[in-house]
């Protein structure tokens, strides 16, 4: 094969690559909060994704103010917060089952209460499928269309 013909074939090869890869980069650019919009999670807490595939086998707390709970929750949720422990653990306790998912919620990811939460639960009751669910309410409300 001539040379010129190896170049003109190279090149031509280089620039359908170039054209296919401006809509790539431009669709990246325009999607880039979905790419970038889930963090990894550390261990102990669980995604709303990953909520959605255990299904009816979650246990939802929201370890949230009494007020805040009285206003809205995940749908099922029971109130499991530190202020109110002995007066909330007894439903906990009823609505648990070895194959339930116990998945606590609070604020935001900066909300400390449902780690707390999920920590004594560890302790006291020696539960182990006990997660925080990432981003708190504000990811559940975010996913119900901030509704």
């Amino acid at each position: 094969m001539p040379v010129g013909h190896m170049m003109r074939t190279l090149r031509d090869a280089l620039v359908l690559c170039l054209l296919a890869a401006i809509p790539v980069g431009i669709t990246g650019f325009l999607h880039r909060d979905l790419v970038l919009a889930t963090p990894p999670i550390s261990q102990g807490e669980a995604t709303l994704e990953m909520t959605r595939q255990w299904g009816g086998r979650v246990l939802w707390l929201d370890a949230r103010s009494q007020k805040k709970y009285e206003k809205e929750h995940v749908p099922g949720a029971l109130s499991l917060n530190e202020d109110r422990w002995e007066d909330s653990l007894l439903p906990v306790v009823e609505g648990w089952t070895k194959d339930k998912m116990i998945v606590v919620y609070c604020n935001e990811d900066s909300c400390d209460a449902g780690e707390d939460v999920a920590a004594r639960l560890r302790k006291e009751m020696g539960w182990t499928n006990i997660y925080v669910l990432k981003g708190g309410w504000q990811a559940w409300k975010q996913a119900q269309g901030g509704r």
